[in-house]
């Protein structure tokens, strides 16, 4: 029996509206690593969710609240570029 290669623990994007998007749907945000030009959004992946989630957000088969997400997206700014 072949081995089973276990997800990811952690995310990792540079997209602010992917970010706030996985914010919304309830996935939780280790840490925002600021680089020289762009931050990356490291976020807990426990359970692998991440990789599907971020191929439906790309196909644009997402459903949810959109004031959530618009608030969500003004957060993530914040927190890319230092704040929070």
């Amino acid at each position: 029996m072949p081995a089973v290669t276990p997800p990811p623990l952690e995310f990792r994007t540079r997209s602010l509206y992917l970010a706030a998007y996985l914010r919304v749907v309830g996935v939780p945000l280790a840490r925002v690593e600021r680089g020289s030009q762009l931050a990356s959004f490291v976020f807990s992946d426990a359970e692998g969710r991440c990789v599907q989630l971020e191929r439906d957000y790309a196909a644009d088969r997402v459903v949810g609240p959109i004031a959530a997400y618009a608030r969500a997206v003004v957060e993530v700014k914040k927190l890319a570029n230092g704040g929070l």
